[in-house]
């Protein structure tokens, strides 16, 4: 069968669709939904709502995501590079072992997110919030930051190798056992910020070669 088939558990129950061209949602409820093996490429959602819902091994690329809630989403094993999630709300949810290369993260507040075990090369976050967000073992080299607050963040085993980052706040934000290789970072408050075994080899912090000033200070 070439058709897609979108299975979706709503507040209703189980509800089938088959359908030829990418599907699209507007104030949907989706409350403790359960999308298995599902293919969303092209999939528009505007201003829905996510309520515990499961991705698991789903894929599809540009989807986009506008508005809305999404409280303990949770999504293992899924693939959506090229992602788009704009102006919305996401807390208490996790991405595990999935794609999420190329995604754009714009006026988007993550509240207690786990990101574990994710390809996410060349993301891009625009005037974002990450409170409480936890990566381990992300793969995330060029990414781009760009106006981002990070509170009380950590960063284990993260590869921020190239990444370039503008005008960002870091507030009590640990970063341990990562890769910071050749990153930029300009215009970034580093306040209460931990870098601990971390490569740092071409790492620049407005303009400040890192390893060149710890070596002149000794360490």
């Amino acid at each position: 069968m070439n058709t897609r088939v979108l299975i979706m558990l709503a507040l209703l129950g189980p509800v089938a669709a088959l359908a030829q061209d990418a599907p699209s949602f507007d104030q949907r409820i989706f409350k403790e939904a359960d999308f298995n093996r599902c293919d969303f490429s092209g999939a528009g959602f505007d201003t829905c709502v996510f309520d515990r819902a499961v991705l698991k091994s789903c894929t599809g690329s540009e989807v986009q995501f506008t508005g809305g809630a999404f409280p303990k989403l949770n999504l293992r094993d899924t693939k959506l590079p090229g992602l788009i999630w704009y102006n919305a709300e996401a807390r208490d949810g996790r991405f595990e072992r999935g794609s999420l290369q190329g995604s754009h993260f714009d006026y988007v507040t993550l509240d207690e997110l786990k990101f574990e075990r994710c390809e996410a090369r060349r993301q891009t976050w625009e005037y974002c919030n990450l409170r409480e967000v936890h990566f381990s073992r992300v793969e995330m080299p060029y990414a781009r930051f760009e106006n981002v607050t990070v509170t009380s963040t950590r960063f284990d085993y993260t590869d921020f190798s190239s990444g370039r980052l503008n005008g960002c706040e870091f507030d009590d934000a640990r970063f341990d056992r990562g890769s910071f290789r050749n990153a930029t970072f300009y215009g970034t408050d580093f306040t209460n910020v931990r870098l601990d075994n971390c490569e740092i080899r071409g790492l620049k912090i407005n303009g400040v070669d890192i390893e060149e000033l710890l070596r002149k200070a000794g360490h």
